[in-house]
């Protein structure tokens, strides 16, 4: 089942995004009444959605890849054609993925949760995706 929400932008600070709306989780930065927080345990004691929200990242103008994410282990990846499916430790794609990490400082791409670190380039062609 998929559910639609509508955010009220004026809710989320300047310079951050909204990523989902649910409980967070240890780790997870939330806006609570116009505050950012971080969530620091998991141990329900907040069992309240709230809305995550991460740092806005300015996608680099030299990176052709057409998505990027990281594993668990913390190592980026660029993939092309398809979207990239979320794994139990990292994300698969019909095409191969390139390691991003070795050749790139890590401080280049945006701090979050390895599953929270799925990114669109904002210049790729939808032609492109097999997977939609």
């Amino acid at each position: 089942m998929r559910v639609e929400i509508e955010i009220d932008e004026t809710l989320i600070p300047e310079g951050y995004e909204a990523i989902a709306v649910r409980v967070p989780k240890a780790g997870d930065v939330y806006s609570h009444q116009y505050e950012i927080r971080k969530a620091i345990t998991a141990d329900g004691t907040e069992s309240r959605a709230r809305m995550i929200i991460r740092k806005v990242w300015k996608w680099p103008e030299w990176l052709t890849c057409d998505w990027i994410a990281k594993d668990e282990d913390g190592d980026w990846y660029g993939y092309n054609i398809s979207k990239p499916e979320i794994q139990p430790i990292g994300f698969t794609s019909e095409d191969e993925a390139v390691c991003l990490s070795a050749a790139i400082s890590g401080e280049l791409f945006p701090p979050c949760a390895w599953k929270d670190s799925l990114r669109e380039n904002p210049n790729r062609k939808a032609s492109n995706d097999k997977s939609e």
